[in-house]
């Protein structure tokens, strides 16, 4: 009520006791009553106290379960992510220890014989000029810029880098000696190697892998490969979360605060100094503590992060098969401020119920004033209701902004999409590199007989003209069988330039599908995406299914053809794994006047109604583990609705699933009369 209302009441109150002279004892009771009465309140404040605290700590328990689900969800996403962006980089230097090229320069190589001592530029000068070595350096500049990593070198049994694709570089490797790194150790051992450091030459933190090249029981070199750090930070910067090597340093991180920091009673206090400078380049770390500190996050794991004092909940990853380990973190902000309430809403709740414990007592002594407490007690009550209003609101906002840092996840699929479909476009691209391998060989042996016939020729021509000579010309272009040479060499010809066709077509499809987004939106040809995603997938549907395209001709669209190629890909994956033997697989595009339509339907199991209202569910999947990650379809959703169009799916057990994209048109008047028909 407001301030007169309750003065009216006042005022109605003391002209009552005025008129009542009885009734001003019973207003102030004996001593034994006031006793009483405060007994009864303290013992109130207890309860309210205890209550208020219980429920706060069970808000606080759901709060804390929800972040440690959330992050648990994170840290198994993110390692995944992480996983498959270095699974190319351990297995690239054994591919490449077993290429003929580099067995070649290696075997050529007479070594460096009586320089050992010399310094790194002699060392430099001397192994760049090397011709049998320029050859190794040069393919392995393709390799390293084939397979997107920073470099790639060549170090001999001695440790020193003998080949680099930075050898023309100032900041080239070769001539470096690393026979203390921990991967070049383990290559000589015969193991793959795989080690976290600071460039020694270019000051630059990253991944190192390695393999050694064998010839029969003897290593002749060591391969290796490196990515830089800062070309995953880019990528780690979009989570809450940081990566600890076998050492417990702490490589990459979202928190800056947290860069060079290491794990309290991690493996890197044990080195050496000397081993911490040579690795890491700096012999000091600052201290980062976790643990369970009890308390409202007992039993979670917990921190708080240098310069700050607010809590940090953290969920750990295992330890991956490289050594790594990932934690993702949430801020508690939230859970600080339910805990900074307890006070304020017991004080609160304790006046409510003083308030009702007066009124109660007021109306056994009072009874001709029961009106004016229950209005007290209705505002106290109102009162009250607002606050529990205002909390829940409070509370429903910080949930929303947590769940809107989640949505970043979603937007990572594209790399796991890459990294599932690269070693089918691999065997795409081998398919024709195979027949034009054979063709060249049997161009070769054409070539042969070519210069075979041509020898013969012109000692046919050195004799005497008799009536002979044109007999023995064409007995020997008989037994070279040279017509049918000259008529097979276009034919090979022809199927060569073919073959080098289709190894184009699906690496320009794969680097424009990997290549980096661009912010502004373009006019695409949306059938022109189609058939550049189905280019990608080829390997995944070709076995599974027949495909059918029944594209029309429809108008250019707006969009992001990078992000609407994932979201084509993804359905076309996900067409192709919902079969189990083999059926079919239907692409259609048609447009009317505001909008592309394009459709893929599949003849595979379906999917259950239960499942289909879950379907666009972040983490929802009806796959294996490890087929899938549940992010595809919403993560299609996310980009489907940001280009103002939709995204809907029928399906049918037994029968079959059709996903329907829809996106808006910009057309002119004349383009919408011409698509009305």
């Amino acid at each position: 009520m407001n301030e007169n209302h309750t003065d009216r009441h006042k005022k109605t109150f003391d002209v009552e006791v005025r008129k009542h002279p009885f009734l001003t004892r019973s207003l102030f009771p004996s001593r034994i009553s006031t006793i009483k009465i405060l007994a009864i309140l303290s013992v109130w404040f207890v309860i309210s106290y205890l209550s208020v605290s219980h429920l706060i700590h069970r808000r606080v328990t759901t709060e804390l379960e929800r972040h440690s689900a959330e992050l648990k969800q994170t840290a198994i996403a993110v390692t995944y992510h992480f996983a498959r962006s270095l699974f190319y980089l351990d297995i690239l230097p054994a591919r490449i220890a077993d290429n003929l090229v580099v067995r070649a320069s290696l075997r050529s190589y007479s070594g460096r014989s009586g320089r050992q001592e010399s310094s790194v530029e002699d060392n430099h000068r001397f192994l760049v000029s090397r011709p049998e070595l320029e050859t190794l350096n040069r393919f392995l500049d393709v390799e390293r810029r084939e397979f997107d990593v920073d470099v790639l070198w060549v170090i001999d049994p001695d440790g020193t880098c003998i080949a680099s694709s930075n050898f023309d570089k100032p900041e080239s490797f070769v001539g470096i000696n690393y026979a203390d790194r921990a991967y070049f150790k383990s290559a000589m051992e015969g193991r793959r190697g795989k080690q976290y450091a600071v460039g020694r030459a270019t000051n630059i933190p990253g991944f190192y892998f390695s393999a050694p090249v064998k010839a029969g029981d003897r290593i002749m070199a060591v391969v290796v490969a490196k990515i830089d750090v800062s070309r995953l930070n880019q990528w780690f910067s979009l989570f809450n979360c940081f990566v600890t090597d076998k050492a417990g340093v702490i490589v990459i991180t979202s928190e800056k605060n947290l860069e060079n920091h290491a794990l309290a009673g991690s493996q890197v206090f044990q080195m050496i100094p000397e081993t911490r400078e040579k690795q890491y380049k700096r012999r000091d770390f600052p201290v980062l503590s976790i643990g369970n500190y009890g308390g409202l996050l007992n039993p979670y794991l917990s921190t708080t992060f240098p310069g700050s004092d607010v809590p940090y909940l953290l969920v750990r990853s295992d330890q991956d098969k490289n050594g790594y380990t990932i934690y993702s973190y949430a801020k508690l902000n939230e859970i600080e401020k339910l805990h900074g309430l307890i006070l304020q809403i017991t004080v609160l709740v304790f006046i409510t119920g003083a308030a009702l414990i007066l009124f109660t007592a007021a109306v056994i002594r009072y009874m001709h004033d029961m009106r004016h407490s229950i209005g007290v007690a209705e505002d106290a009550r109102r009162e009250l209701q607002s606050l529990n209003e205002t909390l829940e609101d409070r509370i429903k906002e910080e949930v929303r902004r947590s769940r809107e840092k989640d949505n970043i996840l979603l937007q990572q699929d594209k790399m796991a999409s890459i990294g599932r479909l690269a070693a089918g476009v691999a065997h795409e691209i081998n398919n024709p590199i195979g027949f034009i391998n054979s063709n060249l060989v049997s161009l070769g042996k054409y070539v042969d007989k070519l210069k075979q016939y041509i020898c013969q020729l012109e000692s046919i021509l050195k004799k005497p003209c008799d009536e002979q000579l044109p007999k023995e010309a064409a007995t020997a272009r008989a037994t070279l069988k040279i017509d049918y040479v000259t008529k097979d060499i276009g034919a090979l010809i022809d199927e060569s330039n073919e073959g080098v066709e289709r190894v184009r077509k699906i690496i320009q499809d794969l680097k424009t599908f990997s290549h980096k987004e661009e912010a502004e939106k373009t006019l695409t040809d949306l059938n022109g995406c189609i058939e550049s995603s189905v280019n990608i997938v080829w390997n995944e549907i070709k076995y599974v299914a027949n495909l059918k395209k029944e594209l029309s001709a429809i108008p250019e669209i707006v969009c992001n053809p990078q992000q609407i190629g994932q979201v084509l890909i993804n359905l076309l994956v996900n067409a192709a794994q919902a079969i189990k033997d083999h059926g079919e697989i239907i692409v259609r595009s048609w447009s009317d006047i505001d909008s592309a339509y394009v459709s893929i339907s599949d003849t595979g199991s379906g999917i259950s109604k239960e499942n289909l209202q879950h379907i666009f569910d972040v983490f929802f999947t009806t796959k294996e583990v490890g087929k899938g990650t549940g992010l595809g379809l919403a993560i299609s959703l996310e980009i489907v609705k940001k280009h103002g169009g939709e995204l809907t799916v029928e399906s049918e057990i037994g029968k079959g699933t059709t996903f329907t994209l829809r996106l808006p048109l910009v057309l002119s008047s004349q383009e919408k009369i011409s698509c009305c028909g």
